[in-house]
C-alpha cells in the first residue's frame, strides 16, 4: 500500500467524496482565467516532471500530483498565484526529484528538502505531529545564519495552503555551515513532492537542508540521508518527537503497473514533418473508435509509411 493509501486519516468520507466530485463538476463549468508570462513558464517548466495545470483560480492555481504517487485525478497541489514567481525561481535552480523520498534536491545549492509526517499508527492525523513541535526551540540560536534574513530565508507556502487547525512550525538549526529547518514545504517541494485534493495537503511539514556549497546529486542524497537519519532518531529519543521521512510508494506499492503516457500542455512549434496523406489516414484512426479493426489497419497502414 502506498503511503495515502495505508493511512487512515487520508481515507476521504463519502461526504466528502462527493462534495469533491461535486467541486470538480463545477469546476469543469468554470472558465479558466488567463496565465501571466510567469506562469507559463511554470507550467513549462512543470511539465517537464510530468506534472500539469489542472486547473487556474482566481487567486490560485491547481496542479496533478506527481505520477509517483499514483493516486488519480482527482488529487493534486494547489498554490497561490502570488507565489508564482517565487516557485519558478525554485524551478529555474535546477529542481530535481528525490530518488527515494517525497522530496525535492537543488545540486548546484547542495539543497534537500524531503516532506515528514507523523511516526505513528494510532495518533490521528498530522495535527499531532505540529503540536509536538511548536513549543521547540533551537539549542543555539545562531543570529548570523543567512536564512534570519528575510531575503534568503528558505521559502514555504502559507498555512491555508496545508489546510490545518494548527499553527505550523519552523524550527531552524545550523552547525558548521550546514543548516537545516522544519517548517512548511518550500513551493517547489510542494508542487512536486505532496499530493492532496482542493486546499488540503497531505504532508504540511519538509525538512530543508542546505550544505552550502554544489554536490551531484547522489553526493548530495547520501550526505543528506546521513543527518536526516540522525534528525529523526535525536527528536524522538531527546524530544519526545515521533516522526519519519516520507518515501515514495514502491513500484508494488502503486495502483496500477502499467500507466497510460500523460500527453504534453506544452505546444510547440511542428517540428515532425508528416506527408499529407499519412496525417489524413491517422486521423481517420483517431476518429474510428467504433470500429477497433479499421483504426487498427489505419494505424498500421501508418507505420508501414514510417518503415519504408
Amino acid at each position: 500500500m502506498s503511503e495515502l493509501a495505508n493511512d487512515n486519516e487520508w481515507n476521504e468520507t463519502d461526504e466528502e467524496a462527493s462534495e469533491l466530485e461535486a467541486d470538480e463538476s463545477a469546476r469543469s463549468l468554470s472558465q479558466p482565467a488567463e496565465l501571466s508570462s510567469t506562469e507559463k513558464n511554470v507550467v513549462r517548466d512543470l511539465a517537464s516532471h510530468k506534472i500539469d495545470v489542472k486547473e487556474v483560480g482566481a487567486d490560485y492555481l491547481s496542479f496533478s500530483a506527481h505520477p509517483n504517487w499514483d493516486e488519480g485525478s482527482a488529487y493534486g497541489t494547489v498554490i497561490p498565484r502570488q507565489q508564482s514567481d517565487l516557485l519558478l525561481k525554485q524551478l529555474q535552480l535546477g529542481v530535481q526529484s528525490c530518488k527515494k523520498w517525497a522530496g525535492i534536491t537543488i545540486p548546484s545549492r547542495g539543497y534537500v528538502e524531503v516532506l515528514l509526517r507523523a511516526n505513528s499508527a494510532f495518533l490521528p492525523s498530522s495535527n499531532s505531529l505540529l503540536r509536538s513541535l511548536i513549543r521547540a526551540v533551537p539549542e543555539d540560536a545562531d543570529e548570523g545564519c543567512k536564512h534570519n534574513l528575510g531575503a534568503d530565508s528558505f521559502p514555504t507556502v502559507p498555512a491555508g495552503i496545508i489546510n490545518t487547525r494548527e499553527r505550523i512550525p519552523s524550527l531552524h538549526i545550523s552547525d558548521s555551515g550546514t543548516c537545516m529547518e522544519i517548517s512548511a514545504p518550500s513551493p517547489a517541494c510542494h508542487i512536486l513532492a505532496n499530493v492532496g485534493y482542493k486546499h488540503r495537503a497531505r504532508f504540511p511539514l519538509s525538512v530543508k537542508v542546505e550544505f552550502g556549497l554544489p554536490l551531484k546529486q547522489e553526493e548530495l542524497e547520501a550526505e543528506a540521508e546521513l543527518l536526516l537519519n540522525s534528525l529523526v532518531y535525536e527528536l524522538e529519543v531527546r524530544n519526545g518527537v515521533k516522526m519519519r521521512l516520507v518515501r515514495w510508494p514502491t513500484r508494488t506499492d502503486r495502483r496500477h503497473s502499467l500507466r497510460r503516457e500523460r500527453p504534453s500542455q506544452v505546444v510547440r512549434f511542428p517540428q515532425t514533418k508528416i506527408d499529407p496523406e499519412v496525417s489524413v489516414l491517422f486521423g481517420f484512426a483517431g476518429s474510428a473508435t467504433g470500429n477497433p479493426s479499421l483504426a487498427f489497419l489505419s494505424y498500421y497502414q501508418v507505420l508501414e509509411n514510417f518503415s519504408l
